[in-house]
């Protein structure tokens, strides 16, 4: 019974097609199959879509030739069809290598941080597990992490090393000393020794010398009051 046998044929894809990333459903994969069973193999036509395998964040991905495959859409079923270029392969892999330089960066960033990280550590052993769950963070993040999961992850180890760093740096300078403030110079209170007496000079006699000793009185004009 081909149809029973179609059944049993579906029922064992049933655990295979858990391992299938696919748009279609279950009931839509078992019609296809059963559709297949009535077409004649030689009318069946057989195309490859060109591309290139690439193996990229521990998974394997065909890559397609976009080009190539408009020409063949417009072959087989002469139409003209919109294409995504994004996903040619030329594209992908620009994105690939731009992304793979960028994690080559990033990576240098996080080994640098971290011989930081285990130079503070070796010099001041008490901080040294402070470090421990950021550097297994970083060093894990180096094969099969993202550029966006490896720059977080960066930028919180950094800001952690510098708050260590800064408490270091605190505890080591030492606190000013307190000095002394002079006494402000006083100006000296006024002396209680008495002044010398200043010699006043004794108002002109009325004898004029220049005039012979005699005073001369100058006389009044007539007619004019004194």
């Amino acid at each position: 019974n081909p149809h029973f046998s179609m059944r049993w044929r579906c029922s064992l894809q049933r655990p295979v097609a858990s391992n299938i990333d696919t748009s279609l459903s279950f009931e839509q994969i078992c019609s296809l199959a059963l559709f297949a069973t009535r077409i004649d193999t030689a009318d069946i036509v057989r195309h490859t879509l060109s591309g290139k395998g690439l193996y990229f964040d521990h998974s394997s991905f065909w890559v397609l030739n976009m080009g190539n495959v408009k020409s063949l859409v417009k072959d087989v079923f002469g139409i003209n069809p919109n294409i995504d270029w994004d996903i040619d392969i030329s594209a992908v892999t620009k994105r690939i290598e731009e992304e793979q330089e960028q994690l080559g960066a990033l990576v240098s960033q996080a080994q640098e941080l971290i011989v930081r990280a285990k130079a503070l550590a070796s010099a001041h052993p008490e901080i040294a597990l402070a470090f421990d769950a950021g550097i297994r963070e970083l060093e894990g993040l180096f094969d099969g992490g993202s550029a966006e999961e490896l720059s977080e992850a960066i930028a919180e180890f950094d800001a952690l090393l510098a708050e260590k760093e800064q408490a270091l740096a605190e505890e080591e300078t030492p606190a000013p000393t307190e000095t002394s403030v002079p006494d402000a110079t006083l100006t000296p209170a006024a002396s209680d020794t008495p002044l010398p007496d200043v010699e006043e000079t004794p108002p002109p006699d009325e004898t004029d010398d220049t005039f012979g000793g005699v005073a001369t009185q100058t006389p009044i004009p007539t007619g004019v009051a004194p």
